[in-house]
Formats: structure tokens, C-alpha cells, sequence
């Protein structure tokens, strides 16, 4: 079976100031992602493949994961080995790549 190839977002529902986690796919690239956001937001845990990031900042991070990934996983709880919720956001229509609008208006088919 192929591992999951989204990012994951976790936040801790249950802990004040703790901060969220983001896991990426293996053999992924952060550099993209981290250049978007000012220096130190994110401080990397190399023994848990993780980044910490400030939990204020949870839907910038995941509208910029929108740009490089079509779903972000995200759960919610006390524990990140047994979270309370769990749900996979797709990315919004608006910054999907190939939107219609980007296309430009449709031509109508000869009749």
C-alpha cells in the first residue's frame, strides 16, 4: 500500500500556546513552503520529521500548502497518535491551478 502523499496539520485542542505540527510526505522538499513565511516560524524536530509553528498561523499554513498539495490532512485532539478528529481539506476552487476562470471563457461548439 503507497503512504500517504499529503501534508498533515495537527493541533492540539487541549493545550493553550502548544504549537501545531506539520508532517510533509516523504522525500519532499520544505524550502518552497518555508520561504513563504517569515524566518524562524517554523523550528524542525529532525528525530519526529515535524515542524512546530505557532498555531495562530494554522490556516496561512495550510492556504500555502493549498499551492503545492490538492489535499491537507488535518487533525485535532489532545495526542497526535490518537487524535479526536480527522478530516482532509481540499484545496479551495480559487487556487486550484486549472480554474475555469484561468481558462478563459469557454468557446461555444458549432452547431
Amino acid at each position: 500500500m503507497a503512504a500517504n502523499q499529503n501534508p498533515k496539520v495537527f493541533i492540539n485542542t487541549h493545550q493553550r500556546g502548544f504549537p501545531a505540527h506539520l508532517h510533509l510526505p516523504p522525500g519532499v522538499d520544505p524550502s518552497p513552503i518555508v520561504a513563504e513565511f517569515p524566518e524562524n516560524t517554523f523550528r524542525w524536530n529532525p528525530i519526529g520529521h515535524y515542524a512546530e509553528f505557532p498555531v495562530d498561523l494554522s490556516q496561512t499554513v495550510v492556504a500555502v500548502l493549498h499551492k503545492h498539495f490538492m489535499y491537507v490532512d488535518m487533525q485535532y485532539g489532545r495526542s497526535e497518535a490518537e487524535p479526536e478528529a480527522t478530516t482532509t481539506v481540499k484545496r479551495p476552487a480559487e487556487a486550484r491551478p486549472s480554474t475555469w476562470r484561468q481558462m478563459g471563457p469557454r468557446i461555444p461548439a458549432a452547431v
